[in-house]
Formats: C-alpha cells, sequence, structure tokens
C-alpha cells in the first residue's frame, strides 16, 4: 500500500467522469485513510439542487449559493483533516469560478467575503494554485479504472514530496460527455440542455488559461523519457526551429523505393491539446529523395517513437546511428464534435477537386 500523504484534487467540466475515476482510484490506498470531498450537490443534494433551481428562477441570489458551496467544502475538509490523502472533486476556486454566475446583485463587502473565504480555504489546506502539479488526462479512450491506474502511478513517483497538492484535470469530448450525463440521470444534472454544457466548456478554458497557465512565460514543456542507453534527446537547429530533431538509435540501410521503421528509443508527454506530428527533414527529402509516413503522435501515446522511412530515390539510402532522421512538430488541435446532417453551406468552387484550380 502506498504511504505517502497529500491531497489530490480531481477536476474537470461535466460528464467527463470524475465520480467514476475517485471510485476506481479509491481502491489503490488503505481506504480507512481517505478522505472523500464530494461536490456540494453530493454532499447536500436537497439544499443544492434547491438553491440551483431557485437561483435559476431569479428567487435566490447567486451570493447564497456561493456561500453553501464555500460552506460545504470547508465542513468536509474539516471532517477529514486527520486522513492521510485527501482527494477532493473539483478545487473550490473551480466551483465557484465556473459554475456560478457573477452576481451583479453582490455588494461590494460580499464579493470581498467570497473572495476571502475561497483564500483562507486554500491557506489552511494547503491548496494554494502554486503547490500544483497538474496532469491532463483524456476520458474518451480509457476505462476509469485504467485512468485511475496512471494517477496513482504518477502520485507514487512524487513518495518522497509530502503533503503536496495534485491536480488532475480530466477532459473529454463534448458528444462523450452528453452520453454520460444522459447514461447518470442525475437528477438535476440530466435536465441540462447541451447549450450548457458548452458554455460551460468555454468558462473551463479561461479558468484553466487563469490558473494553469504562466503570465511569465507561455512556454509549455514536452517531456522526453529515455528507453534506451543510446537514446538522444531532441534538439532544435535554432531557437526559432519549429521542429525538434529526431535521432536514431541504431543502423539502418533502406533500400531504393523500400521503406524502414527506426527506432529513437525515445517516449514523449504530448502538451495539453497538442499531437505531435513526425514531418521529414528538408535535406534529406532534396539530396536523397527521402520521405516520411504516418507520423501522428496523440496526446495519450506513451510508447516509443518510431519513424518510418521511405526512401524513393533508385540508390541505396545508409542511415546510421546518431543520425537525424525527422523532426518532430507540436501542433495545437481543435477538438470538433460530428453531426450528420443532409446538406452543407454551398460554395463557389462546389466539388471540383483535383487541379481544379490551375496546373
Amino acid at each position: 500500500m502506498n504511504k505517502r500523504s497529500g491531497i489530490i484534487v480531481i477536476s474537470g467540466s461535466i460528464g467527463v467522469g470524475k465520480t467514476t475515476t475517485i471510485q476506481a482510484l479509491i481502491e489503490y490506498f488503505n481506504k480507512e485513510n481517505v478522505g472523500i470531498i464530494e461536490e456540494y450537490i453530493d454532499y447536500s443534494p436537497r439544499i443544492g439542487k434547491m438553491l440551483i433551481s431557485d437561483v435559476g428562477n431569479g428567487i435566490e441570489r447567486n451570493y447564497t449559493l456561493q456561500k453553501f458551496i464555500l460552506q460545504c467544502y470547508e465542513e468536509q475538509l474539516k471532517n477529514n483533516k486527520n486522513k492521510k490523502v485527501i482527494i477532493i472533486e473539483r478545487h473550490p476556486r473551480e466551483a465557484i469560478e465556473v459554475f456560478c454566475e457573477i452576481d451583479k446583485t453582490m455588494t461590494e463587502k460580499e464579493r470581498e467575503e467570497i473572495t476571502n473565504k475561497i483564500y483562507l480555504i486554500e491557506k489552511e489546506y494547503q491548496l494554494e494554485y502554486n503547490k500544483y502539479n497538474t496532469y491532463c488526462i483524456s476520458t474518451d479512450y480509457a476505462t476509469p479504472n485504467i485512468i485511475a491506474r496512471n494517477i496513482f502511478t504518477e502520485w507514487i513517483k512524487r513518495e518522497n514530496i509530502e503533503n503536496e497538492t495534485f491536480h488532475v484535470f480530466l477532459y473529454a469530448n463534448e458528444e462523450n460527455q452528453k452520453k454520460r450525463i444522459i447514461k447518470r440521470n442525475r437528477g438535476v444534472i440530466s435536465e441540462m440542455n447541451f447549450y450548457y454544457v458548452n458554455q460551460i466548456n468555454t468558462l473551463y478554458k479561461h479558468y484553466l488559461n487563469e490558473h494553469f497557465t504562466s503570465k511569465e512565460n507561455n512556454e509549455e514543456t514536452l517531456f522526453i523519457k529515455k528507453l534506451h542507453k543510446d537514446a538522444i534527446i531532441p534538439t532544435r537547429g535554432t531557437e526559432q526551429s519549429v521542429g525538434f530533431d529526431l535521432y536514431s538509435i541504431d543502423d539502418n540501410i533502406i533500400y531504393p523505393h523500400d521503406r524502414c521503421l527506426i527506432s529513437t528509443g525515445i517516449a514523449v508527454q504530448i502538451p495539453h491539446f497538442c499531437y505531435g506530428r513526425v514531418a521529414p527533414r528538408s535535406s534529406l527529402a532534396i539530396k536523397y529523395g527521402i520521405d516520411i509516413g504516418g507520423g501522428v503522435i496523440d496526446e495519450d501515446y506513451r510508447g516509443e517513437i518510431k519513424v518510418i522511412v521511405f526512401n524513393h530515390s533508385n540508390t541505396i539510402y545508409k542511415c546510421k546511428k546518431g543520425d537525424r532522421v525527422a523532426q518532430l512538430i507540436i501542433e495545437k488541435i481543435k477538438q470538433c464534435k460530428i453531426e450528420e446532417v443532409k446538406e452543407i453551406s454551398e460554395t463557389i468552387r462546389g466539388e471540383k477537386g483535383f487541379g481544379s484550380t490551375g496546373k
């Protein structure tokens, strides 16, 4: 059993699998030593649902809901203070900033009261944002058990850090979110229209940018793990180079008009909302007719990076150990939902394809 202590915060929008992930994660710990901090809607469902309904109907102020949410967190944190491991479903600030609309009726004193209360909770229970190690996981392609195992593995890696707050952000595409919301039939949640879900997702983007992106340095980190003793960490030719050069860990011969799978001996952790594109090096393309195929690395892929190299020339190409064979380019992605329609918008070009715009 794990002996380290600390706080794990499981964050994410509606329908991304937080509750099922937490249930699976608990199994990795001694349950007697684990405290669970539930969302207010689960901790006090009767009052929570009533307040949401009253706020929506204009009977109650958002200020009252915010006070209630923070009270639920505070009570649970106090009751679980002696637990070795505390797992929190959503950070208190996250619940307030994402799920509570700005109450224009709030006085300056009331606004200050809410702000101070969040700061006090963060300070007393070591929940300040600068203490976080953030770990982002997509729940689209993995079961809660696999996700929980990954979280626990990352947690164990930090076993030398006592009383650390470890932040896990779960995300999913909107189609899977909607399926989960319908499936779980969670009272007030199941009645929400999907326009609201889209609004929440938009608010989450602002929330993440505000609290998890450095204002001084906007560079994101590409983590590299050596899988082979001879592996070479990717490098950039200049500071302005787009790609990171990938190196071969052994000798390879590629015959004319043939292909070869070349090992790099490394694994990578792609930054959140990005993918890795393995692209050709222009010098190899022009001099030797070398091209690269199948070069997409998903954010959640953790295996060795291998490069499919094509030799389009009429001569043998020898790739030696330590040679640069390709470049890795990190690109942002836009996750779009898919919707089948009977018609799509018309354009001047229409169905004209290959060569239709000129020679």
